[in-house]
């Protein structure tokens, strides 16, 4: 009895100091920022602007305008929770074979950006670079297609639902925080000890603009049917102006390892959008 008793306290206690350490830490698991710039849009031959703006909250923030030549229309970007947006070289060709400008910031804490991240700062970083391209670049509402993935996505979707843009694009991302993070460690109690929410299922239904989503089946890190729940949840979008693309591959290169078929699709869509 005293040995069951023993082995039954040790356990006890395994399990809360797990549970403790998944409450410290989920930060540093969610965020994975780098300050480091790997590379630069010139290194591969596209010409850009350099962007310094400000959040509300007076935290400055950097990023980078690409041009594309004879373009009308921009793409705002919203990376994912690695890195920074050096490593979305690939993203700017694809968007510059599409014939769109794009405008990639880094959220605070990451690459040059000052602060420490947070899910409240993150949002306000969206709306300063929503801001940057309306005051600055003096782009309608209407000529801004955002686009995000994986932890972008979950960035990006609120603040199209409050301005409306051309259209938005999300790509591999989870229907909320806890949701996700639950089902990565289903024995502990996760909805109760989670610090951050990142509900895209709830914003996702206040979308009114085209909207393309995009997911992989053989996505390891974010379930498929993630993707499928936000795109039935879609339900202000009109059935003619929502789409759902399968792409293949990993998580974090999906859109690398499906290849054409995913810069076809892009194309489908944003070539069908409405036209004012």
């Amino acid at each position: 009895m005293t040995i069951l008793l023993a082995i039954a306290l040790l356990a006890s206690s395994l399990y809360l100091a797990i549970t403790a350490a998944l409450y410290l830490r989920q930060g540093s698991r969610l965020y994975i920022p780098s300050a480091t710039h790997t590379s630069t849009p010139a290194a591969h031959g596209f010409p850009y602007d350099e962007l310094i703006f400000y959040a509300a909250d007076n935290i400055k923030l950097h990023g980078w305008f690409v041009p594309c030549e004879h373009a009308s229309q921009v793409i705002l970007f919203f990376h994912g929770n690695t890195g920074n947006i050096s490593s979305c070289i690939e993203t700017i060709r694809i968007t510059q074979e599409l014939g769109y400008n794009i405008m990639l910031f880094d959220y605070r804490g990451y690459g040059n950006s000052q602060g420490r991240i947070n899910e409240a700062g993150t949002y306000q970083d969206a709306e300063a670079a929503w801001q940057h391209l309306r005051q600055h670049y003096h782009y309608a509402a209407d000529d801004i297609i955002i686009l995000g993935r994986s932890l972008g996505a979950a960035i990006a979707t609120p603040l199209a639902a409050q301005h409306k843009p051309k259209a938005l694009i999300i790509e591999s991302t989870f229907t909320s925080f806890p949701d996700i993070a639950s089902q990565n460690y289903p024995l502990f109690p996760i909805r109760l000890i989670v610090r951050f929410n990142y509900n895209t299922l709830e914003k996702i239904r206040q979308i009114k603009c085209p909207l393309l989503i995009a997911h992989s089946h053989d996505d390891e890190a974010i379930p498929y049917v993630h993707g499928k729940q936000l795109f039935e949840a879609a339900n202000n979008v009109p059935q003619n102006a929502k789409t759902f693309m399968d792409i293949k591959g990993s998580h974090a290169d999906g859109y690398l390892e499906t290849g054409q078929a995913y810069v076809d699709g892009l194309n489908t869509f944003l070539t069908n959008l409405p036209q004012d």
